[in-house]
């Protein structure tokens, strides 16, 4: 909710810099954040993951829980912060740059949210998470689909307990690759104007710290 202020308050700022014969366009981009940020927060909210059986034979999902190296919340607060306030201080009228960012964010999240709900994948530490009241030592469940279960663990919030139903895809790679390839095209503009490599040096290392963040996801169990 609070990145949702954030971004709705950065997109009231602009809309009172615009000019006023574009208020009527602004006034329906807005109606349309508005739209898209309303979906987005009813279906995680709102809506459960698809429940996804299991097999207890299946090592994959078993791996240990390990806290996530770099918090979901803290890269959409960066990608909110960052290249709106880049935009902000280097170009006059802003206002479509930001725009544009702005909404491919929003979609980009929304179509997240709904395949991730829609296909419900189990994480590689689902039964660190989840500890579901299943006995994997009975013979009756050796080889056995299971769908039937319900989480046990009372340790972790039901925020975390949910996201054990959520692998598919990376909330962490598509956020973080869409700010940094927004932010190398963005820097693809200066390049004429300058004869040197320090442009193409920093949208190098912008496009490393973009996959950082799904790296570490891989290497703490949270993805596959």
């Amino acid at each position: 909710m609070l990145i949702f202020c954030i971004n709705f308050s950065l997109y009231i700022f602009i809309y009172q810099q615009s000019v006023i014969e574009q208020d009527m366009k602004v006034l329906i981009d807005t109606l349309c954040f508005i739209f898209l940020y309303t979906c987005l927060l009813a279906g995680f909210y709102y809506f459960e993951p698809t429940k996804r059986g299991f097999w207890c034979n299946d090592y994959s999902i078993k791996y240990p829980y390990h806290p996530m190296m770099v918090s979901f919340k803290y890269i959409l607060f960066l990608a909110l912060v960052g290249p709106n306030s880049l935009m902000l201080l280097i170009h006059l009228r802003p206002y479509r740059l930001i725009k544009n960012y702005n909404y491919g964010l929003v979609v980009n999240i929304t179509m997240l949210v709904f395949v991730k709900f829609l296909i419900g994948r189990l994480r590689p530490n689902f039964w660190s998470l989840c500890k579901p009241d299943i006995d994997c030592s009975h013979p009756s469940f050796q080889d056995q689909f299971i769908v039937n279960y319900n989480c046990t663990n009372s340790e972790l919030s039901s925020y975390i307990i949910k996201e054990a139903r959520l692998s598919f895809y990376s909330g962490h790679s598509s956020i973080s690759i869409y700010v940094a390839t927004f932010i190398i095209f963005w820097l693809s503009s200066f390049v004429k104007k300058s004869n040197t490599l320090l442009i193409p040096l920093i949208q190098y290392i912008i496009f490393l710290i973009g996959i950082f963040p799904g790296l570490t996801q891989i290497v703490n169990y949270w993805h596959h």
